[in-house]
């Protein structure tokens, strides 16, 4: 499938519920079978967009760089900082403040790792009508993330299958996003608050959103025993 144009990793979190790990060292740097997180989630994002831009914490440019590849700059890479903590709505905006905006793009949680494919119809259709996206899978795909994730609602429309409410808790939603012109609004409305609150937004205010199936491994890490979990 053709690049998407661009591809926004949010790494800016401070890892709160990682402990002591986090005391030295974003979340971002933590490693998954010795290799940074951001590493991972660079890995299988990048191929998929002509521009990365990932957002870091203030001061960790330098860090963030060295756990990527040395070609990642010459792959259209960039990294900007987010000024002050104000959650992922926040930091999508400042990548977005960077470049110019066009008119859909990948959002891609810098603490969610993915190896897989993701339905090609789903994509397609998100890319030609220029749709907004939420990955996901079916729950008894991922049980042990049950509790983490959000579940989705949805109905049939001309364009396709398209996702009618989005709760915190069937469809489990995963951490990647597509999203188009219209999605910079809603992360404006609901800047401090989470992605999930952004697409309720978009929802209610009658955007077409279009669930996007993934099949493969998938691990949010969240908690420090995640980085202790099997991954691929």
């Amino acid at each position: 499938m053709t690049p998407w144009p661009l591809c926004v990793i949010p790494a800016a979190g401070s890892g709160t519920r990682m402990g002591d790990l986090c005391r030295d060292r974003p979340k971002c740097l933590l490693p998954v079978n010795g290799v940074p997180l951001i590493r991972h989630v660079w890995d299988f994002w990048a191929p998929m967009a002509d521009q990365v831009v990932v957002v870091a914490a203030p001061g960790q440019e330098d860090a963030v760089w060295a756990a990527l590849p040395s070609w990642a700059l010459d792959n259209n890479t960039g990294i900007v900082e987010q000024p002050e903590p104000r959650g992922v709505n926040d930091a999508i905006l400042c990548a977005l403040r960077a470049v110019r905006c066009p008119p859909t793009f990948m959002v891609a949680l810098g603490d969610c790792l993915f190896k897989g494919d993701f339905d090609h119809f789903d994509l397609s259709a998100v890319r030609d009508l220029e749709l907004c996206g939420m990955a996901v899978r079916r729950a008894e795909e991922q049980m042990d993330d049950w509790e983490r994730s959000y579940s989705l609602q949805v109905y049939d429309d001309v364009s396709g299958v398209c996702v009618s409410s989005v709760t915190e808790k069937p469809l489990l939603g995963l951490g990647a996003y597509w999203l188009n012109w219209k999605a910079v609004g809603a992360l404006e409305a609901t800047r401090d608050k989470s992605i999930t609150e952004a697409f309720a937004h978009l929802i209610e205010h009658g955007e077409k959103v279009r669930p996007v199936r993934f099949v493969g491994s998938y691990l949010n890490v969240t908690f420090a025993e995640d980085l202790e979990r099997p991954w691929p």
